[in-house]
């Protein structure tokens, strides 16, 4: 893991959750989006409709301009656990 990349760590994730991948983080950063609408949120107002990824940080934007964000840089330990522990956080905000 020394030489992992954010983009390797979005794979990961976006494979634990969703059991798919691509080997590009932005098509990743979708995958993950459509099945967290699909399977995870209930709420139709935290349904998220874009995202984007800048330098390993993924953006995830709902239709009323709330905004998810999850740093996927080695540097922050990103894991499926606190990823869907910030997921959890940003819904029940």
């Amino acid at each position: 893991m020394a030489k992992w990349t954010s983009s390797d760590f979005i794979r990961l994730i976006t494979y634990e959750i969703t059991r798919l991948h691509t080997f590009h983080a932005q098509e990743n950063i979708v995958i993950l989006r459509e099945f967290l609408n699909e399977f995870i949120i209930t709420r139709e107002s935290k349904f998220l409709e874009e995202s984007n990824i800048r330098l390993g940080v993924a953006y995830f934007y709902t239709r009323r301009g709330e905004s998810f964000t999850y740093n996927f840089q080695k540097k922050n330990n990103p894991s499926k656990e606190d990823f869907l522990q910030a997921l959890d956080r940003f819904l029940n905000w």
